[in-house]
């Protein structure tokens, strides 16, 4: 914020120098103008002390002029600098999210990877143990073991199964914080998630926003009431169509929400949550020529997705 506000004195002043010092206009009227300007520029300037500091500097240069078009100069130079000040601000920023964004990524393969790697590096103790308690016709601890192993084993299939290493690391972290909440999630897909029509980019964006916010609402209610709550993510396909749907638990939605949900920006029940999962939801959707629908009943909240079963993406 401190930035914006330097950004606006500067703004501000290289307009003062234009409108009043070289066109001669009236002061007040030039101050009107100058802050118009600043004001109206404010959210579209992307500022970094790099950028102010040599503003600044440029700005010194009215100090050596007399009022003349050498004022003019000054302030194109200044929106010129500005203007690309902001595209390599932006185009940084940008940078910076994809690291962040894969290097998140990067932890949930290894977290895939090495959850696997120690089924596999603990299969032949489960089978010796297994064999043991047979050989001494312990039957009953020998069933109760099996169900145990093959629990923990379908936990990790049901994340992997048949996805590509981008949406099976999604939906294995998912399956991670549910358990470590409690909460009761279910994966029931008739296919594999990469199947759907969508770049794994997209597919990353949209599953994992779809289970943040159901695991997210269903903690909430988990915890209101003392329950288990539930979240069941369910994929099918039908008629040329994949039907996605999660439906969850979720304590009553306000309806200044509910009117809005998947349209506006900032709607959220998270507390610190700037509300863009939503829209990042929406905005996949759009793109693949999807259809969104929700519904609201009796404390749970039912989200239906459908994609045209296209081919040729990857």
């Amino acid at each position: 914020m401190g930035k914006r506000i330097i950004y606006v004195g500067i703004s501000a002043l290289h307009s003062y120098s234009l409108w009043y010092a070289w066109l001669d206009l009236p002061s007040w009227i030039a101050l009107v103008v100058a802050l118009l300007v600043s004001f109206s520029t404010f959210r579209l300037i992307e500022t970094s002390m790099l950028i102010l500091v040599g503003q600044l500097l440029l700005a010194g240069s009215y100090l050596l002029l007399e009022p003349s078009g050498g004022y003019l100069f000054i302030v194109l130079a200044a929106v010129v600098f500005f203007a690309y000040g902001t595209k390599c601000e932006r185009e940084l920023k940008s940078i910076r999210l994809v690291t962040v964004e894969t290097k998140a990524q990067q932890q949930q393969f290894n977290e895939v990877f090495q959850a696997v790697r120690k089924e596999r590096h603990d299969y032949l103790k489960h089978i010796a143990a297994l064999q043991f308690m047979l050989e001494n016709d312990d039957m009953a601890e020998a069933k109760r073991y099996l169900a145990t192993v093959v629990n923990g084993y379908e936990e990790t299939n049901l994340s992997i199964k048949g996805e590509r290493g981008a949406v099976a690391a999604v939906l294995h972290e998912a399956s991670k914080q549910a358990r470590v909440q409690g909460i009761a999630l279910n994966y029931r897909f008739d296919v594999p998630c990469s199947q759907l029509p969508l770049t794994d980019q997209q597919l990353v964006s949209l599953i994992g926003n779809i289970l943040e916010n159901a695991i997210h609402a269903a903690g909430q209610w988990q915890r209101q009431y003392g329950t288990q709550a539930f979240v069941d993510m369910e994929l099918m396909k039908r008629s040329g169509l994949f039907i996605l749907q999660c439906t969850n638990s979720t304590l009553p939605l306000p309806n200044q929400i509910a009117d809005g949900l998947f349209e506006r920006e900032g709607l959220t029940t998270k507390d610190g949550h700037d509300g863009l999962g939503t829209t990042i939801i929406a905005d996949v959707v759009k793109q693949c020529n999807g259809h969104l629908d929700f519904t609201y009943d009796k404390e749970t909240f039912a989200l239906k997705l459908k994609f045209p079963a296209l081919t040729g993406l990857s």
